[in-house]
């Protein structure tokens, strides 16, 4: 019920269905947390989705990947690049493997603030973990460039992306 509420957009109501199962001595697990945090990140409440993912280990319910990617994902729509890469080098401290979502959410949040050498060195450590980065990866390291007036960079990655063969 809970990640139906993620899906339709109903943050408020995943939030009481969280807080009664923890009235009813019910233990969430880590998909009830995950799609809370993901719901609370997706109506721009990012505050509160790092509250839940800290919440989390205090419950018992130890945060996967899933949950630190929403949490991610929330920092990062919210405009909080630092706290975005944060929670990126927090879900290696745990022990996850970060895959192409966690980069490329990372990648996004550095791309909205002009960081290109931190988006960059992000795309670089997806292809040092054997990730092959989406295309949307790419394009947002050349947009970080962009926002950062760098016009050097991008004609590398242009030539990098032609020889992993992306269109």
């Amino acid at each position: 019920a809970i990640s139906a509420c993620e899906k339709g957009g109903i943050w408020h109501l995943a939030l009481g269905l969280l807080a009664a199962m923890k009235m009813l001595r019910l233990r969430p697990d880590e998909f009830n947390y995950s799609a809370c945090i993901s719901a609370c990140g997706r109506a721009g409440f990012w505050e509160l989705a790092l509250e839940l993912l800290s919440e989390m280990s205090r419950r018992s319910a130890l945060p996967n990947l899933i949950s630190y990617n929403s949490a991610i994902t929330a920092c990062e729509r919210s405009g909080h690049w630092g706290l975005a890469l944060s929670l990126l080098h927090a879900s290696v401290l745990a022990k996850l493997r970060p895959n192409t979502v966690s980069y490329s959410a990372g990648i996004t949040a550095c791309k909205q603030q002009g960081h290109w050498q931190i988006s960059a060195m992000i795309l670089a450590a997806m292809c040092t973990q054997n990730l092959k980065p989406p295309t949307i990866s790419y394009i947002g390291v050349l947009s970080a460039c962009e926002h950062g007036g760098e016009w050097r960079a991008p004609l590398a990655l242009l030539t990098r992306m032609r020889t992993t063969h992306l269109q």
